[in-house]
């Protein structure tokens, strides 16, 4: 997605449901900050906050009530949207934020990292990846309820909604505190015992995924590690199936 491009779309004009989810796909999986709210890197304060005020006008899902009613994966598109604007407008907005993730980007423009290679075979980019693959296909199927140990992957802090399924018994709506190719952390309300198995739906980014790189939603079997009661509230870890 281009600079602006955001702006130039929604500026003077009233969107249909389509551009919407559209934009919001492209806002969710944009990485730089400047591009999700649409202005370029000399923006003053104040443009800052009016390309805040104006995207928060369009994809908060609260404005946009009679769309997501009958269209989940809008509901999600729009609340992946949201939670990124939210992100890039905290740090946009606090000088000593906004200095470090300038300084931070100019490291990056001056010294790109290297390219990976990349397995097409198997469409993956992480060797990691294709180790738990085999490890989960030739597991057999009784055993993928209990905990077991496995090697340590680095997981993204990202803020994503995540439903949250128990045995059919309830579901319940929260958001991720962490996630990777192989485990994600997560509130929850309820207490959920250690080797639950759940189901899980989210809008993943697809350098994370191991399967379904073309869909909406990434729907996975999990169970849970551990669970901790924090200030912040109740905290789920659970590994995918």
């Amino acid at each position: 997605m281009e600079e602006d491009d955001v702006i130039r779309v929604i500026e003077n004009r009233a969107l249909t449901p389509d551009e919407i989810g559209v934009l919001a796909s492209l806002i969710a999986n944009e990485p730089d900050h400047y591009t999700v709210l649409g202005v370029n890197r000399n923006a003053s304060d104040d443009e800052i906050k009016n390309a805040y005020c104006l995207a928060v006008h369009y994809f908060h899902p609260l404005k946009s009530a009679k769309i997501i009613e009958s269209d989940s994966v809008m509901h999600w598109r729009l609340s992946s949207a949201y939670l990124r604007i939210e992100e890039a407008f905290t740090v946009l907005s606090r000088p000593s934020r906004r200095k470090t993730y300038d300084d931070n980007l100019s490291s990056q423009l001056a010294h790109p990292p290297p390219r990976r290679r990349v397995n097409r075979r198997l469409n993956l980019t992480n060797p990691a990846q294709d180790s738990r693959s085999n490890v989960t296909s030739n597991r057999p199927k009784a055993e993928r309820g209990r905990p077991r140990e496995r090697r340590r992957v680095e997981r993204v802090p990202l803020n994503l909604p995540i439903k949250v399924t128990f045995e059919r018994h309830w579901q319940e709506i929260s958001e991720t505190l962490d996630v990777s190719p192989l485990a994600v952390r997560f509130r929850l309300s309820r207490h959920l015992e250690p080797g639950s198995e759940l189901r899980l739906e989210l809008p993943m980014p697809k350098s994370l995924r191991t399967h379904s790189y073309e869909d909406d939603l990434y729907v996975v079997d999990a169970y849970v590690i551990y669970t901790s009661n924090l200030d912040s509230g109740r905290q789920v870890v659970a590994e995918f199936i």
